[in-house]
């Protein structure tokens, strides 16, 4: 039992972290499944394992420290997993299209899929540390699906998620 107030407030606040603690890990297995579907695309071991875990340690961090970072968690997952999940559709792309190379794929997904995200990463992400998060989870999770096809996928998702960041951060400087 505590002897003093102090001590109270001290053995109370750590419960509370606890808590918040225990409430954010179950995040982490969202980066996770992403780096073992990357790893099932026959991504680099080594590289997988060190962006997936990157990746769900500051998945964790954000949910844990609360609103500001919580907000650019989820469009950063989706963002950092559009690469996987087309890395995925490249070998349909060319039975079905019959694309020599997957190249044009990976960048028109990607590219696309960055226009997209990276309008709701800016539309979502109130705080510069929301949009840190939401652009530092793409950053890990990106290159695992496009290193499984070509570096233009990556180059596309970059630039992709640029242009779509631009409308909603003139609009907010313009507010300001």
């Amino acid at each position: 039992m505590p002897s003093s107030s102090e001590e109270l407030f001290g053995a109370v606040s750590r419960a509370y972290e606890r808590g918040r603690l225990h409430r954010a890990w179950p995040v982490a297995a969202v980066p996770a499944a992403i780096a073992a579907m990357a790893l099932w695309r026959a991504a680099p071991w080594a590289l997988s394992v060190a962006c997936g875990t990157a990746a769900a340690a500051l998945a964790v961090y954000a949910r844990w420290r609360g609103r500001p970072l919580d907000a650019g968690l989820w469009p950063g997952l989706l963002l950092g997993a559009v690469p996987v999940l087309a890395s995925g559709l490249a070998p349909a792309a060319r039975a079905v299209w019959g694309l020599a190379s997957c190249s044009a794929l990976c960048f028109s997904v990607t590219l696309s899929g960055g226009l997209l995200f990276g309008a709701l990463a800016g539309w979502t992400s109130r705080t510069p540390a929301g949009l840190a998060v939401t652009l530092g989870l793409a950053a890990l999770l990106a290159p695992l699906g496009c290193l499984t096809m070509t570096l233009g996928g990556s180059l596309g998702l970059l630039f992709g998620a640029a242009l779509g960041l631009l409308p909603a951060l003139s609009l907010r400087a313009l507010r300001a």
